[in-house]
Parts: structure tokens; C-alpha cells; sequence
């Protein structure tokens, strides 16, 4: 189940440009390979069953952990048999290789991750989106969300720009990670925030007057 309010072209990954890196991939004689680490929980499938694209490797990790160090990858049986012990083609060995209280963890995690606790974090995104956007305004900060499904981020300007080092924001952003420390809030420092399974609507309230005493202090301390 995908939630019909996810978005399937945003820029930089729409679906028609990840299609065309695919295809550039291939005629090179390379893979392609998608990092499903952070957007996993977009979808039972990932972000690449939204926008409907077939990776040749895709990379895991954080959610598949719960919160442990982990990393995997996955891929089509006949390209995963290179590593199959009793025919040897590609060693492959790491510290937490089949770590057992990570790989409990992890299981649990993704046990949690159904398609109405995916719904159920959208709806709160947009829930803490808005509130954020109304917090900003108040504090007399412009505001714009890169936003899909249950994955933002925060430009404290009227240009979210191409890219992160493009942002015309970096004062700002690197002030309000401070001040949202300060009162107890961790938004990460580039102003990514991606919510999880555990939340509610009272820890979005909660976040949102916490977000909001920061964005006082910035705007205090702007000249």
C-alpha cells in the first residue's frame, strides 16, 4: 500500500531522472544502485516502488537495524550468488555480519514499519510541516520544506535550492540546530528531519513548542 499523497517526481529523483541515470549506468557497463537508507520507510518497497524503478543493488541500513550499526544490500538471486559459499566468486566479511541482537532489532523495526504506520507517519509530517511553517511565521523567519511522505527538510529562506551546498541559509540553519539543542529538540544539522514509527501526535505537539522557542532565539539574534 502506498499512500496516493506521495509524490512519485521530486526534483533530483524523479522518475524519469533516475530511469535516464539507469540506462546511462548500463550503457557504461556499470550497476545500478539505489541508497534505500533513509527513504525505506516512504513504502513497504522503498522509494523505488514509488517511483516504479528497478535497481541492480540496493543499500540498507539504520531502520534495518534498529538503531544498531548495520548495512545490506540486496539484489536479484542470480547477482547475490557470487557470494554463495559452496561456489565462492566474491569474499565478503564485516565486524556485525549476522550480529544477533542487531538483526533482532532490526526485525522488530521493520515488523513495525505496516502500511498504516506509514500512513500514520505522513499524516503526522505534514502535522509537524505545517506547524513548523505557522511557528516560523510568527517568529518572523522565512520557512520552506522539502517534503515527502514522512522524510523533510528545512531552508530558513524562500530558495530550498539544488542542492545542499547551493543553500543560502547556512547562518541560519547552523542557529537554529544550536537553539533547538538548547531546548532539548535534534534536528539534524543540514535540517533533515525524518519521523519514525514511535512517534504521536503529543511528541509532535511537544516538538513543535520546542521548535518554536529556537526559532525565537534565532530570530533574536539576527541582526
Amino acid at each position: 500500500m502506498v499512500s496516493p499523497d506521495l509524490p512519485p517526481d521530486l526534483p533530483g529523483g524523479t522518475r524519469d531522472f533516475l530511469q535516464g541515470v539507469k540506462e546511462a549506468a548500463h550503457d557504461a557497463g556499470a550497476l545500478f544502485v539505489l541508497d534505500e537508507v533513509l527513504t525505506f520507510r516512504l513504502a513497504l518497497g522503498g522509494r523505488q516502488q514509488t517511483v516504479e524503478v528497478e535497481p541492480d543493488l540496493t543499500m540498507f541500513g539504520k531502520l534495518i537495524g534498529g538503531g544498531f550499526p548495520v548495512g545490506a544490500v540486496g539484489a536479484s538471486r542470480e547477482m547475490l550468488e557470487i557470494f554463495d559459499p559452496a561456489d565462492l566468486k566474491a569474499f565478503h566479511t564485516g565486524t556485525f555480519n549476522a550480529n544477533p541482537i542487531t538483526m533482532l532489532a532490526g526485525s522488530l523495526s521493520v515488523e513495525e514499519l505496516t502500511a498504516e504506520r506509514i500512513v500514520e507517519m505522513e499524516r503526522l509530517a505534514e502535522k509537524l510541516k505545517r506547524g513548523l511553517q505557522e511557528e516560523a511565521h510568527l517568529a518572523g523567519l522565512p520557512l520552506s520544506v522539502n517534503h515527502v511522505g514522512s522524510i523533510m527538510n528545512l531552508f530558513f529562506t524562500e530558495n530550498t535550492g539544488d542542492a545542499q551546498h547551493a543553500r543560502d541559509d547556512q547562518q541560519i540553519i547552523a542557529s537554529f540546530h544550536l537553539a533547538a539543542l538548547n531546548h532539548g529538540l535534534f534536528v539534524a544539522p543540514r535540517g533533515l528531519i525524518a519521523l519514525s514509527t514511535v512517534l504521536t501526535d503529543s511528541v509532535i505537539d511537544e516538538a513543535l513548542e520546542r521548535a518554536s522557542s529556537a526559532m525565537m532565539d534565532v530570530a533574536r539574534e539576527i541582526p
